[in-house]
């Protein structure tokens, strides 16, 4: 194989730049206070509701919510888990930056590393949560810090398939578009931070 075959081959795609420039330009990560602070605001983790983080970075808002499941409910099992809580992440360094939150968390909380490590693999998914996530209601809980970016500053190959997916109403600023999702996956108790 030739070199600029291989490069080819190897080469980042339109599509992994512009996540790159989207997220140098949003991500904005949330403080620990904040994060406890909006957690106290919904009712979960009570009942077998699901909490979901539609942006979740690092894994913050994901790694207090666990911990606070685990400390309320230590007996569920790994099946249970990876039913309760759910991240996405556009960002693959930021998405793994979340996985290993999670890792630590369940280490801190009995598991074995290489189970641990699966689990944080299963609860956080590295996706566009406006293209892949998902679109019917069933999310007890949803929290976090959605990125907010007038659309015109979204890069061209992302803001090509927003334009095509979302509605009008909510294509002005990512956040419309993210809240937008949010209240159609929302159950009908449900509740937003």
């Amino acid at each position: 194989m030739n070199a600029s075959i291989t490069a080819d081959l190897f080469s980042r795609s339109d599509r992994d730049t512009a996540i790159d420039v989207l997220h140098a330009a949003t991500a904005l990560y949330t403080q620990d206070p904040i994060v406890l602070q909006l957690l106290d605001q919904v009712s979960w983790p009570a009942g077998a509701g699901t909490l979901l983080d539609t942006s979740c970075g690092d894994g913050a808002f994901l790694g207090r919510a666990l911990e606070r499941l685990l400390e309320t409910q230590p007996a569920l099992d790994d099946k249970a888990l990876c039913a309760r809580l759910e991240g996405w992440e556009i960002h693959f360094f930021a998405a793994s930056e979340a996985r290993n939150r999670l890792r630590r968390v369940l280490v801190e909380h009995g598991r074995d590393t290489s189970r641990a490590s699966s689990l944080a693999s299963q609860m956080i998914r590295c996706g566009d949560f406006l293209t892949e996530g998902p679109r019917q209601g069933q999310y007890q809980a949803i929290v976090g810090n959605p990125p907010y970016l007038r659309m015109l500053n979204v890069p061209d190959p992302l803001r090509a398939e927003y334009e095509h997916l979302l509605p009008e109403y909510a294509r002005a600023d990512l956040l419309h578009s993210f809240l937008d999702r949010c209240a159609a996956i929302l159950a009908g108790d449900g509740e937003f931070a």
